[in-house]
């Protein structure tokens, strides 16, 4: 799988860099509402593909529990993936994940979460970052989730 995510990020011609400390990529991403960081998380003992998308602004401690609320309302109408606020930090982020016993690894594979994720990210940038920063209350974000349906 470390080769599969390899390839798919040459192809889609990222810079990326790999950890030394097991099989983490990390690239940056350039789309539509922003720029944001992405990791990607191989673990081959437990068979596991994690994607990570990166707000790239922390939520303040005391809007934490409205973005929660924000969040909960974009990761019911999703597919696949969920966002996640920690709330201890405020980080944002957007988790796509699955398996891969019995798959053979290809940078396809790769794509069909790592595309998704990213995409997911962007789509919905505006909103976290206009509730966090703009002064857009909790009643605002919600209306504009629901202008994206």
């Amino acid at each position: 799988m470390v080769n599969s995510v390899k390839k798919f990020l040459k192809e889609q011609e990222w810079e990326f860099s790999k950890s030394d400390k097991g099989n983490i990529f990390t690239f940056g991403v350039s789309l539509e509402n922003g720029n944001f960081q992405c990791l990607i998380d191989v673990n081959p003992e437990r068979e596991q593909l994690m994607i990570y998308s990166f707000c790239g602004s922390n939520c303040p401690i005391k809007k934490i529990p409205s973005l929660t609320e924000i969040l909960n309302k974009i990761n019911y109408q999703l597919f696949l993936g969920s966002f996640e606020v920690d709330p201890e930090d405020g980080e944002v982020r957007f988790k796509t994940s699955t398996y891969f016993d019995n798959i053979k690894p290809s940078s396809g594979f790769v794509a069909s979460y790592v595309i998704p994720n990213i995409f997911a990210m962007d789509k919905h940038l505006p909103i976290i970052m206009r509730f966090i920063h703009d002064g857009a209350t909790k009643k605002e974000a919600l209306k504009s989730i629901e202008d994206l349906e």
